[in-house]
């Protein structure tokens, strides 16, 4: 089995700064900013060894009043028998408003 790839403080915080960068004006689910977020988050699961819960890939589209794309990935463990340990979040967020950026992860599921 891989090691797991080392955690590295710097990187978090360079990740967290490019989500909440205006140039993603905030990642309102459907815009170029999520669609933006999401592609860095899927290049993370690669560069940390997730492998896709179902293929082709990481994206799980879902529908509802806003459709979305929700990202899932898995790191298989050394025992087949042990249990899982499930982590989530949500990289949308409110977008832009009135002019104004919502950058951060404010909102439901914080």
């Amino acid at each position: 089995m891989p090691r797991p790839y080392p955690f590295d403080a710097g990187r978090l915080l360079r990740d967290l700064a490019r989500l909440a960068a205006p140039a993603l004006a905030g990642r309102r689910t459907g815009t170029e900013g999520a669609e933006s977020a999401r592609r860095l988050i899927e290049a993370r699961f690669a560069q940390i060894g997730l492998e896709p819960l179902a293929a082709p890939g990481f994206r799980h589209p879902f529908g509802g009043d806003t459709p979305g794309i929700n990202l899932v990935g898995h790191l298989p463990g050394a025992d087949p028998e042990a249990r899982w340990l499930v982590v989530l979040a949500h990289y949308d967020h409110l977008g832009e408003e009135e002019g104004e950026i919502y950058p951060g992860a404010d909102d439901n599921a914080s």
